[in-house]
């Protein structure tokens, strides 16, 4: 009947040899255990690195930004300075000749910046407009406006159409608000024929508590996105000077100037956060799947503040995870290949203890069998098993026994 029932095992793939039972059990325990450690120093390691290259890159991207922040606070600080001297001077009939001259020193002090200019309401600087109506570089209405502009390696003063553009942000927004302004970037185009963008920075003017004109200047934003080369998270991460409003106003691609980040991210799920940290002038920090660059990036925004400026830009830098996980990668692999030289090991030394094993118990059941067939004639190649300090030697030697008593 057992014989029956273990021709059926065979038959069913179900028997199985005591050696290959314990080979597979202690093998198999082995592997368990093996790869659970290696999934949680793998998890470990990659976390490890996710955490190290976000603190490097908001670290360098932070360190850029602040640099980028007291370039822009620089022209802030020059243009407080020329403003309280014009609250306090005295406006007499030399007034204007001083501070025509004060604004060309104030541009060619400021090297990034492509022009500087003041303009004042009608009649809100001396009252002597309908005076000089024409006369000194002023317009035909006279109105105290003076704009100095870089041409070449000189300085220009510019004195027609001024007054035309007095309708736009750059003048409107300071003196509505009362508030230091920093312009989104246009394109301006020079009598070289190149095309830069530039952003103005202007802050209203007050006599006596009140707001009566504008001082201002206008910055080429290439002298700042030099800056941007010192963002190094990463060999191959790259960095945009985004503005207020998300337009990217610097990067080494230049074929992505004056586009949004929008336009760039068109796949983005994070796009609101991310315009909501630029605006508010905080830090942010995700991890998101580039269609346009083909994998998964670290992005990080760090903000670009001036002080009393409540529109804030942000300094963008993208890292490759390929490049993150290149060291948890590598240990990855070396991890991976002692894993599989050590399980061969173990599956050799298991294999040598087991054979040791198994084989006194095959020898016995060569000695069982040969009892079932009466044959009870002594082996003296198996007395080495009597011999055995063990419970397969208790075994022999109870067959021993057995074999003398019959």
């Amino acid at each position: 009947m057992l014989t029956i029932y273990r021709i059926d095992f065979e038959r069913r793939g179900f028997y199985m040899k005591l050696r290959t039972k314990m080979l597979l059990g202690i093998l198999g325990t082995v592997m368990f255990i093996f790869i659970a450690v290696g999934i949680v120093v793998v998890r470990s390691s990659n976390q490890s690195a996710r955490a190290s290259a976000e603190i490097i890159a908001a670290r360098s991207t932070g360190e850029t930004a602040v640099q980028i922040s007291k370039k822009l606070e620089a022209y802030k600080q020059k243009l407080d300075g020329i403003s309280i001297v014009i609250e306090s001077m005295k406006r007499d009939a030399t007034a204007r000749a001083k501070l025509t001259s004060w604004m060309k020193k104030l541009l060619d002090g400021m090297p990034g910046a492509t022009s500087a200019w003041i303009a004042f309401e009608p009649d809100q600087f001396d009252g002597a407009d309908a005076t000089l109506a024409g006369k000194h570089g002023f317009g035909p209405k006279g109105r105290m406006v003076i704009s100095y502009m870089r041409s070449g390696s000189g300085i220009t003063r510019v004195t027609e159409g001024i007054e035309d553009y007095l309708g736009l942000d750059f003048y409107r927004l300071p003196l509505t608000s009362g508030q230091p302004t920093l312009l989104e970037p246009y394109p301006y185009t020079f009598p070289s024929g190149e095309e830069h963008l530039l952003t103005t920075f202007a802050r209203p003017i007050r006599l006596n508590g009140k707001v009566v004109g504008v001082i201002g200047v206008d910055v080429d934003l290439s002298s700042i996105t030099e800056l941007l080369t010192d963002v190094s998270s990463s060999p191959n991460a790259f960095s945009f000077l985004l503005s207020n409003q998300g337009v990217i106003t610097g990067a080494k691609d230049q074929t992505l100037l004056s586009k949004k980040i929008s336009d760039w991210k068109p796949d983005s799920k994070s796009l609101p956060q991310i315009m909501n940290a630029i605006q508010k002038g905080q830090t942010f920090q995700v991890y998101e799947f580039s269609q346009t660059l083909g994998e998964r990036m670290l992005f990080s925004y760090a903000p670009i503040t001036i002080e009393g400026v409540s529109t804030p830009w942000s300094l963008f830098n993208a890292t490759p995870e390929s490049e993150i996980m290149v060291d948890a990668n590598a240990l990855t692999r070396r991890l991976l290949l002692s894993f599989t030289i050590g399980l061969f090991i173990v599956a050799g030394i298991l294999y040598f203890m087991i054979q040791r094993v198994v084989s006194p118990i095959k020898a016995i059941t060569e000695r069982i069998n040969a009892f079932a067939t009466l044959d009870f004639k002594r082996d003296l190649s198996k007395r080495w098993l009597t011999e055995l300090k063990d419970e397969v030697g208790d075994m022999a030697r109870s067959l021993r026994n057995l074999q003398e008593n019959l």
